[in-house]
């Protein structure tokens, strides 16, 4: 006797929200942005206090270009803190 299987609803999928398209910078992009090496931005990306953020995508490193214009804001205002610091130790 074979098993009867009940009438499905014909579900509908669920739609998925659209998500912006965000374009990332290759590594030499993100040289000529920031005025620095190669060599630089691999050092800046291994900084112990505030690496520089990065994506890896198989061998290519991305970069987004808003996460790296918060880091460097972000870096800047710890720079000039540190000298504001100095120059009242003085």
């Amino acid at each position: 006797m074979a098993a009867v299987r009940p009438k499905m609803a014909r579900m509908k999928t669920p739609r998925t929200p659209e998500v912006a398209a965000v374009r990332f910078l290759t590594e030499v992009e993100a040289c000529e942005l920031y005025h620095v090496s190669r060599e630089g931005l691999k050092k800046l990306r291994s900084d112990p206090i505030d690496p520089l953020p990065h994506l890896l995508v198989g061998r290519r490193i991305l970069y987004d270009p808003k996460t790296l214009e918060c880091w460097a804001r972000r870096r800047a205002e710890r720079r000039s803190a540190a000298k504001r610091r100095r120059a009242v130790e003085a």
